[in-house]
C-alpha cells in the first residue's frame, strides 16, 4: 500500500512540475511579446518611477527626442520638457496621488537639437498591492503636425469659408480674448446652439453652462481654463450638456494658437464627438475582462480584483475568503454527452454563482473547469454558507435530463485570509490544496483552510 502511495505521489509531483514548466514558459512568452509591442509601438512610450525618473523608453520615444534609449533611462523626464512647461509637468505628476489616469495633456518637449515640439501626453498610474504609486506609464504623441494643420485651417477660413462650413469637425475661431469669432455648422450642431448664439461668447462659458458645481470645479475645468483662458495649445475631453439638458455628449477639443508678428492674436479650436468611441472602448474593456462562455471575470481580471482586495484586507485588517471550485468529471460529461452538455454545465455553475453572490462578491472562470469566488469581509461561517448553497445549486443541474444520470457536482476549497501581507499566490495555493483534498476524497464537498505564507 505504501509503495502505491509513493507511485501516486511521484506522479502528482511530475504533473505539478510539468504544469510549472508550462506556466514559466507562458510567462516568458508574455514578457517577450510585451517587450516587442513596447519597442515596436508607433507612439512614444516612457515608464518612470513616482518621481518622474525614466526607467524604460521605447524606440519611438528615442526617435522623437533624438536621443538613444540608453541615454534616456535614469534621467528625469523633466529634463526633456521645455523650461516654461516644467511646472505643468510637476502638477501632472502630483495628480497621481489620487488619479488613476490623465488623458490629452499638452506640453512642449525639447529635442536634442534644441528644437521644441508640441506633444500630447496621456499617462496612467501603476500601483503595487498596497495601492501605493509604483510608477507612471506615459504615451507621447507628436502634435506638431496637428498644430500646423489647424493653423492652416484658420488661414483657409478667411479664403474658403465654404469648405469650413462643410467640415465634419466642429471648428471655432476665437479672438485674443477667447470669444467666438466664427463657428461652423458642425460646431453649432454639437453644442445644440445656433451660430448667432455662439458668436461673441467666451467658449469656456458655453462649455460650462448647465454643469454641476462638482463638474465645473473639477480637473477638466482646470484644463479648460489652461487652454481657453490662456490661449495656449492644449487638448482634452469634456462632458457637455446641451442647454435643454436632454442630451450629453463627450467632446474631444484641441486648441492651436494663431501668432502674427510674434504675438498671439487668436486661436482655432476643433471639436469631435467621441461619445460612440467611448462607449465602444468601455465595451471592449468589459469584453477583455470577461470569459466568453460564462460572462464571468476571466483569470486576469479575477486576479487583479483579488490583489486589490488583499491590499485592502492588509491595510484595514479585515477578513476575506477565496473559494476555488473545480467541476467534478467535466471530461467525462464531455466524452459521454458532448461538449454542448459540458458548456451547459459550466454555464449552470456560473448562473449558480451569480444568483447566490452579493454585489460586493466577485466570481470568475479561471480556465477549463475551474472557477473562483472572492468574498470580501467574509468569515468562515459566511464562506461555508455560500459554498453550501453553490453545492446545492450545482447538484440540481441535470446533466442529461430524463436519463436518470446523476446531477452535477463541484469540489470547493476555501482559503480564509486572516493575516496581513498575503500574496495572491499564497491564497491561490492554499485554496487549491484544499480543493484538491476534497476532490481526491470523492469530490462534491467543501474543505476549509487558513491561507498561509510560503
Amino acid at each position: 500500500m505504501a509503495i502505491e502511495e509513493l507511485y501516486v505521489a511521484e506522479e502528482e509531483l511530475r504533473l505539478q512540475h510539468e504544469e510549472l514548466l508550462g506556466v514559466r514558459a507562458e510567462l516568458e512568452d508574455q514578457r517577450r511579446r510585451y517587450e516587442e509591442l513596447f519597442q515596436l509601438a508607433p507612439d512614444a512610450y516612457l515608464v518612470t518611477n513616482p518621481l518622474g525618473i525614466v526607467r524604460e523608453a521605447n524606440r519611438a520615444a528615442a526617435e522623437l527626442l533624438g536621443i538613444e534609449s540608453r541615454f534616456l533611462v535614469g534621467k528625469p523626464f523633466a529634463t526633456f520638457v521645455d523650461a516654461e512647461d516644467r511646472a505643468d509637468l510637476r502638477a501632472l505628476v502630483n495628480e497621481f496621488g489620487t488619479a488613476a489616469q490623465v488623458d490629452d495633456w499638452s506640453l512642449r518637449l525639447v529635442r536634442r537639437t534644441g528644437a521644441p515640439i508640441t506633444v500630447s501626453l496621456s499617462a496612467s498610474a501603476a500601483r503595487d498591492g498596497r495601492g501605493e504609486l509604483a510608477g507612471i506609464r506615459w504615451i507621447i504623441r507628436d502634435m506638431s503636425a496637428r498644430d500646423r494643420s489647424e493653423r492652416a485651417l484658420l488661414a483657409l477660413a478667411d479664403k474658403r469659408r465654404g469648405i469650413l462650413d462643410a467640415a465634419p469637425e466642429g471648428l471655432f475661431r476665437l479672438d485674443r480674448d477667447g470669444s467666438v469669432d466664427y463657428a461652423n455648422p458642425a460646431a453649432a450642431r454639437l453644442l445644440g446652439r445656433s451660430e448667432a448664439e455662439l458668436r461673441g461668447r467666451q467658449l469656456i462659458d458655453v462649455f460650462v453652462d448647465g454643469q454641476s458645481e462638482e463638474k465645473v470645479d473639477g480637473d477638466s475645468r482646470v484644463r479648460l481654463e489652461r487652454a481657453f483662458g490662456g490661449l495656449r495649445p492644449g487638448s482634452g475631453q469634456w462632458e457637455y450638456t446641451e442647454p435643454s439638458g436632454q442630451r450629453r455628449v463627450s467632446l474631444n477639443y484641441r486648441l492651436a494658437t494663431v501668432v502674427e508678428q510674434g504675438s498671439v492674436v487668436g486661436s482655432v479650436v476643433s471639436l469631435v464627438d467621441i461619445t460612440d468611441r467611448q462607449l465602444l472602448e468601455r465595451d471592449l474593456r468589459r469584453r477583455a475582462d470577461r470569459d466568453a462562455l460564462t460572462g464571468l471575470h476571466n483569470r486576469t481580471a479575477f486576479e487583479r480584483e483579488l490583489e486589490r482586495e488583499l491590499g485592502l484586507a492588509s491595510r484595514y485588517r479585515t477578513l476575506c475568503a477565496l473559494l476555488l471550485l473545480d467541476v467534478d468529471s467535466l471530461k467525462v460529461v464531455n466524452d459521454l454527452h458532448g461538449h454542448l452538455a459540458g458548456d451547459a454545465l459550466l454555464r449552470a455553475v456560473a448562473l449558480a454563482l451569480r444568483r447566490r453572490l452579493r454585489q460586493t462578491d466577485i466570481a470568475g472562470r479561471l480556465g477549463g473547469d475551474e472557477f473562483g469566488v472572492l468574498l470580501p469581509r467574509a468569515d468562515e461561517t459566511a464562506a461555508r454558507t455560500v459554498a453550501g448553497e453553490i453545492l446545492a445549486a450545482t447538484r440540481a443541474h441535470e446533466i442529461a435530463p430524463g436519463t436518470g444520470a446523476p446531477g452535477a457536482s463541484v469540489s470547493i476549497g476555501i482559503a480564509l485570509v486572516k493575516i496581513p501581507g498575503l500574496r495572491t499566490t499564497d491564497v491561490f495555493r492554499s485554496a487549491d490544496e484544499a480543493m484538491y483534498r476534497g476532490k481526491n476524497t470523492g469530490g462534491d464537498r467543501i474543505v476549509v483552510v487558513d491561507a498561509t505564507l510560503r
